[in-house]
């Protein structure tokens, strides 16, 4: 019978649909899957619809030892703020797709010689704000392809040599807010790749001759908030490439003259909050490229004609809060593209005719609380392009009838 015959084609039909589904909705072609790594309890676990790649979460779980059975495929592993204490061997031996390891804070004290045996993709690694006291020659030996390094907020007085060996791919490291007293004279040797080297917040007295010999490809050093007396010669001639040096917050009393030769691309460097007295007609011999020079906040008493003679690219000069008392002529000779000048807080009491000049471009300046009585006439020629200036604080008594002669761009006069 062909009605038989046709129920029976709908219920074989009716059938294999039913068959072909599974109880969780997978279907035949995804049964031969392999099923999806399970998340390691008490984690939590993501999986990127667009690359797929896994990210394991045990952030905060008050964790004393390393969750188990994370999914080899892991990319991204964040293990911060936990109670681990120890760091063994091998710990991470079988996730060799990591390229992600978050450790920060999370109580470490110890961290075995080969606990990072098997990460030989691991691109980032975050081991701030610790307990660490020590690190073995060789323990980031077996992370060669490691582009950052954080080891800041521990408690390291030393740093072994041999520390950073394998490490040529490193392109950040950050040592700062630690207790370092000293460097070994080759301790950055192995990182000819490094961009970015921060060392703030350590008690650092002085630095040695070799220390940064083979960083030349670094881009960055912040050495801002340590215990250095003095900058010697030829300590920073190899950092040809250097953009930004952070020198502030330290003890400085005394910069050797050319101390900064060599650097031929320094846009940024900042010597504020230091003990410097004086500067030389030398002091800043070679930065050619510097945009920005902060010297905020020191104890310069005066300002020699010809200090700032090479810095023809200067966009910003800092010399507030010094003890500068007069201005001579042609003081700032040579500064033909300032655009920012501050004077502020300090003890000027005399301003030549004329020492402003050459300042074509600049276009604030800041004089306020000072102890300027008068100004002569004509005491801003050749500075066209004023707009903003601040005389305010500043015991002015009274103003002739030229002061302002030629500040034919001025829009605010703070008085």
């Amino acid at each position: 019978c062909p009605t038989a015959g046709i129920t029976l084609l709908l219920a074989l039909a009716l059938l294999l649909a039913t068959a072909s589904q599974l109880p969780g909705g997978d279907s035949l072609k995804e049964q031969g899957d392999t099923d999806p790594p399970r998340c390691p309890s008490p984690c939590a676990c993501s999986l990127d619809d667009y690359s797929e790649e896994l990210n394991v979460f045990c952030s905060a779980r008050n964790l004393t030892r390393l969750p188990e059975n994370i999914p080899s495929n892991a990319k991204a592993l964040w293990l911060d703020s936990n109670n681990f204490t120890l760091l063994p061997a091998a710990a991470f031996r079988n996730l060799s797709a990591l390229d992600f390891l978050d450790l920060q804070s999370s109580q470490l004290a110890t961290v075995e010689q080969h606990a990072f045996h098997g990460l030989r993709n691991l691109y980032h690694l975050h081991l701030e704000r610790n307990r660490l006291k020590h690190l073995a020659p060789h323990t980031f030996l077996h992370t060669q392809n490691l582009v950052s390094l954080s080891l800041n907020n521990n408690y390291f007085s030393k740093v072994e040599e041999g520390l950073f060996a394998g490490l040529s791919n490193l392109w950040y490291l950050n040592l700062g807010w630690n207790s370092l007293v000293v460097l070994p004279d080759k301790v950055f040797h192995d990182l000819p790749n490094l961009r970015e080297l921060i060392l703030a917040g350590n008690k650092l007295p002085y630095l040695q001759h070799q220390l940064f010999c083979s960083l030349t490809e670094l881009k960055e050093l912040d050495l801002s908030g340590n215990a250095l007396k003095g900058i010697k010669i030829n300590i920073f001639v190899k950092l040809q490439k250097l953009q930004k040096l952070y020198l502030n917050h330290n003890q400085i009393t005394a910069i050797a003259p050319r101390a900064f030769i060599g650097m031929k691309s320094l846009r940024w460097l900042d010597l504020s909050h230091n003990r410097l007295a004086s500067l030389f007609e030398d002091t800043f011999l070679g930065l050619l490229s510097l945009h920005v020079l902060r010297l905020s906040t020191n104890f310069i008493s005066s300002l020699r004609p010809r200090t700032f003679k090479d810095l023809q690219f200067l966009e910003e000069l800092q010399l507030g809060h010094n003890r500068i008392q007069s201005l001579a002529e042609r003081t700032f000779d040579g500064l033909g593209q300032l655009e920012v000048l501050s004077l502020n807080n300090n003890q000027l009491q005399d301003i030549k005719v004329g020492a402003f000049l050459g300042l074509h471009n600049v276009a604030v300046m800041h004089l306020s609380a000072n102890c300027i009585k008068v100004l002569p006439d004509y005491v801003f020629k050749g500075v066209t392009k004023l707009h903003s200036l601040h005389l305010d604080h500043s015991c002015l008594g009274r103003i002739r009838a030229n002061t302002f002669s030629s500040l034919s761009s001025l829009r605010r006069l703070f008085l």
